[in-house]
């Protein structure tokens, strides 16, 4: 637990919590929590950290916790809500995270082949897509590699919820 010994009562500190083990992740920030009350602490995590139930809920104002994500329904957004609706009218259930981003990356393929009748990879990077669960905005990764999604969300914990940082 490097980090614990790590923290200075005159700086910020800032700890990424890149773990998805819940019992490593409670124990951390429990070890944490009597540290926040004379030192400033941020810290990240990953999507997961959301679902834990182990992590007192409470003390999670204290932590500053923040949580990066690359998924988000959009409720309210009419591309999700379309396909939420349509979904559930077929399959009597709401879409899980897969369906949605093969709805999202189909109908952005899709998008692209209609003006040119190609794909090429030139059309995608730089630019940015709504979907209805994630943004997109691809970069090259390499000559040999292709193209990934480099989009992400960024959620504060304040007040019993989650609010998002970068909209």
């Amino acid at each position: 637990y490097q980090p614990i010994n790590s923290i200075k009562g005159d700086k910020k500190n800032i700890i990424i919590l890149a773990n998805n083990k819940e019992a490593f992740s409670s124990k951390l920030t429990a070890k944490l929590i009597p540290l926040s009350s004379s030192n400033e602490i941020i810290l990240f995590g990953l999507d997961d950290l959301k679902k834990y139930k182990n992590i007192e809920v409470d003390y999670w104002d204290s932590l500053n916790i923040h949580v990066t994500s690359t998924s988000d329904i959009k409720y309210g957004y009419p591309l999700a809500d379309d396909f939420i609706y349509s979904y559930f009218k077929k399959y009597y259930s709401e879409p899980s995270s897969s369906a949605f981003t093969g709805y999202d990356f189909t109908l952005l393929l899709l998008n692209e082949l209609l003006y040119d009748r190609k794909y090429n990879h030139d059309k995608l990077v730089g630019n940015y897509f709504m979907g209805g669960i994630r943004d997109y905005n691809f970069v090259y990764n390499g000559d040999q590699n292709g193209i990934y999604n480099n989009s992400v969300f960024v959620y504060k914990y304040s007040n019993f919820n989650f609010i998002k940082l970068n909209d």
